[in-house]
């Protein structure tokens, strides 16, 4: 399957928004998804895709339900598409 680059750089908007407003670092981001950091950055700055996987662990990690962690992407990739 081929990158989507706008859905990309929507999810690591959201996570890197997501993130600070919690204070976390991206280190503790990750452990508490379970994850590396050097994945965290990549994902934060749009070069990484993500698994449904990788969503549900992200947004557990946040304190957020899934859905809500996809409604905020949706959100993002519409503010950028205009």
């Amino acid at each position: 399957m081929e990158s989507n680059p706008l859905l990309q750089t929507a999810i690591g908007t959201v996570l890197l928004r997501e993130r600070q407003k919690r204070h976390l670092t991206q280190q503790a981001l990750a452990d508490h998804a379970g994850l590396q950091r050097v994945y965290i950055v990549g994902i934060e700055g749009g070069r990484r895709s993500v698994s449904m996987t990788t969503v549900f662990a992200l947004a557990h990690a946040l304190g957020i339900s899934p859905s809500d962690f996809v409604k905020k992407v949706q959100e993002e990739m519409k503010l950028r598409a205009n």
